[in-house]
């Protein structure tokens, strides 16, 4: 047995939960804290931002928001709040 997978069974958080969709809550709550979509793409280690898209579980305007802001060719400049 893995060691994460070790830790969630001792902290009896094993219905449901796995080290899947702990990702998942990282990367939500990393973008929710605000950092940068693409720098949670390198964290996870994706290739595609497509991909770190599905892993934020976000609305869709939220996450052309961070896209708008982040992508280098971007046109639109979004004010960092």
């Amino acid at each position: 047995m893995g060691k994460v997978k070790k830790y969630i069974k001792k902290l009896a958080l094993a219905n449901g939960y796995s080290p899947h969709t702990i990702r998942h809550t990282f990367a939500t709550h990393t973008l929710k804290g605000g950092a940068n979509l693409f720098a949670i793409k390198e964290m996870l280690g994706h290739k595609s931002i497509k991909t770190t898209e599905v892993y934020t579980h976000l609305n869709p305007q939220t996450i052309s928001e961070e896209y708008l802001r982040g992508h280098p060719r971007s046109e639109k400049k979004l004010e960092i709040k």
